[in-house]
């Protein structure tokens, strides 16, 4: 039997029932307009804004109320004192929005001096162990905080300058440290962690650290931290003087400009140095912002240079030696909480 062409076709009127269908089928939705949002944080006369826009922006316009505009999804602007208006314009293929927001910038306080001291006189040279400045300058350290500072939530040092106590620190700071065997330089994570255990009783959690290390490429930058962590922490801080080979304290700074706590705007003027070898006697010694760098070697802080620590710290990601975080770096060992 012989099929005609014809009847392999389609009957008429279910073609014209499937191409009703498609024509009557949902077409997806278009792409949909932005929706404009921000939230702004202001500290000083420094605004900080963060794009919380929806819609998938694909541009940002910015007009900072004073002349001033910015293309970044996220800016910070520096204003005069005053009032403004901030106005964000956030675009995709399917259109625009625009939101705004008003924003004060209050005038700063006048500069004035701020100061502080946190010496206590409890001080226990390294002698006769003249390798033991870390453990000395800790045992200076947390007598100031049990004296003058802010012992904070967990605080367990009872002020002592015996022997004995000096000896137990460095002990078990040399057991924590990432020196390697024999002598060498010092060993701020050995430092950190015994400032943390001897005074908090936790040196194994960087999230709970009273004291964490700190290292910068920056003279100024390092001064900085140092006096910003005493005005907010109101604790001393261990310095890495000698290029790395002595530990010291900073127990003190005169600064002029804002409030160190809050504003890193002041001028250094002189800090405050304890040092645990006697003989050099700088006992709450007062030197000058240039001389700590520049001044005699007793007091010079220069960039670390002791290549003797080779061995991971396990208490901070990855694998950081020395030569990966302190070499030709100005250390610090400071409170941050």
């Amino acid at each position: 039997m012989r099929i005609s062409p014809r009847a392999s076709l389609l009957p008429l009127g279910l073609l014209a029932a499937l191409l009703m269908a498609a024509a009557s089928a949902p077409v997806a939705a278009a792409a949909s307009a932005p929706n404009a949002r921000f939230d702004v944080a202001v500290v000083g006369t420094v605004a900080t804004f963060t794009d919380t826009s929806t819609g998938e922006p694909a541009t940002w316009a910015w007009d900072f109320g004073d002349g001033s505009t910015s293309i970044d999804q996220n800016p910070t602007h520096t204003y005069a004192p005053g009032k403004y208006t901030v106005t964000l314009t956030v675009t995709n293929d399917a259109g625009s929005d625009q939101t705004s927001h008003g924003v004060t910038i209050k005038q700063p306080p006048p500069a004035r001096t701020y100061n502080r001291n946190l010496y206590s006189g409890l001080v226990r040279y390294q002698n006769p162990d003249m390798t033991s400045c870390v453990a000395a300058s800790t045992l200076i350290m947390l007598n100031e905080v049990a004296t003058k500072g802010r012992q904070g939530d967990g605080f367990a040092w009872s002020p002592s300058v015996a022997l004995g106590s000096q000896r137990t620190i460095m002990r078990w700071a040399r057991a924590h440290d990432t020196l390697e065997i024999g002598p060498g330089g010092t060993d701020p994570n050995g430092w950190r962690n015994a400032l943390n255990q001897y005074g908090w009783g936790d040196y194994q959690d960087p999230a709970t650290m009273t004291y964490q290390v700190y290292a910068s490429t920056s003279y100024g930058a390092t001064v900085k931290a140092a006096i910003v962590a005493m005005a907010r922490y109101h604790r001393p801080v261990g310095i890495l003087a000698w290029a790395g080979g002595h530990a010291q304290v900073l127990n003190g700074y005169v600064v002029y400009g804002q409030d160190p706590a809050v504003s890193t705007d002041f001028t250094v003027q002189y800090v405050y140095i304890t040092d645990p070898l006697k003989r050099d006697l700088l006992r709450n010694k007062k030197i000058s912002y240039a001389n700590l760098i520049h001044g005699p070697l007793k007091y010079r802080l220069r960039k670390y240079r002791q290549t003797d620590s080779p061995r991971d710290d396990p208490y901070t990601p990855g694998f950081l030696a020395a030569d990966d975080a302190w070499y030709g770096r100005y250390v610090l060992v400071l409170p941050v909480r």
